[in-house]
């Protein structure tokens, strides 16, 4: 269902709740990691975020979570500190960093070695930590929807699907907009020597076909979107589903197919119009 990857190892969320990993720490996790529905690694430890809104760590990378993590919405790990947003939009931080004074209305936070991240739900990002570079939020930043930090650079989706970037690894006066065919972006993740980004202009999902299947995909602002379903995956098979038009927001849409309560399996694409 997941994955998080350190420097030496990844970690592999199951479906059934359970963790599995592999690379140079991989006998970390104990018999008390069930029912986790976010992992998140660092360099020497690892966190987990159970069904139940709290978190689990590993390792000897930090120091352990404070008392009271019982209303827990995600988590992320550094080198040496780690992050939980509360489910009120707050932050937790434990090790060697502190969250800035007063921020709230946090929806995502991201961490990496002496530095984090926190998006705000106006679409602002926050950054604190021990890189100046890093620190360096672009002016006017908004719109972002997405975020990731590395050790060497931060990278923020924009609700458009462009890429914007900044941090140590770029060079002197270099445009920090991602260059102009990375577009249509849905997903990102920055690394020590190199960006990554998953593009999606047309999506594919498929549902056995129980109570009303419900579709959730990302779109991007001021675009519209059209939903269809086929039960074979024919050229010519695909129809249009009722209410499956969709305006972008830059935000997750949502859409029911109430047409059919029961029987076999459908696919669905979600393909933006041009």
């Amino acid at each position: 269902m997941a994955i998080a990857a350190a420097p030496t190892y990844v970690l592999a969320l199951k479906r059934d709740g359970t963790v599995t990993s592999w690379g140079a720490n991989s006998n970390f996790v104990s018999a008390g990691w069930t029912s986790v529905v976010a992992v998140a690694a660092g360099p020497s430890h690892q966190l987990a975020l159970r069904q139940d809104a709290t978190v689990i760590q590993s390792g000897a990378g930090a120091p352990p979570p404070p008392e009271g993590l019982t209303a827990v919405a995600a988590i992320a790990c550094g080198s040496q500190h780690s992050l939980a947003l509360n489910q009120d939009g707050t932050v937790i931080a434990w090790g060697q960093t502190s969250v800035p004074a007063g921020l709230s209305n946090v929806v995502a936070i991201a961490a990496a070695v002496n530095n984090s991240l926190a998006l705000k739900s106006d679409g602002t990002v926050v950054a604190w930590g021990s890189d100046f570079l890093l620190l360096q939020v672009p002016q006017a930043l908004d719109s972002v929807m997405a975020i990731s930090i590395s050790e060497t650079h931060a990278l923020a989706l924009r609700t458009d699907g462009t890429v914007i970037r900044w941090g140590r690894n770029l060079t002197s006066g270099q445009d920090q907009t991602a260059p102009p065919y990375i577009k249509d972006v849905i997903a990102i993740a920055a690394g020590p020597t190199e960006s990554l980004a998953a593009r999606a202009p047309l999506r594919f999902a498929k549902f056995e076909v129980v109570d009303h299947p419900t579709m959730h995909f990302r779109t991007f602002t001021g675009r519209d979107y059209t939903v269809e379903f086929s039960t074979d995956l024919g050229s010519a098979s695909w129809t249009p589903l009722p209410g499956g038009r969709v305006t972008g927001t830059g935000q997750l849409a949502t859409v029911l197919d109430d047409t059919q309560t029961t029987g076999g399996y459908r696919f669905y694409r979600f393909w933006e119009e041009r």
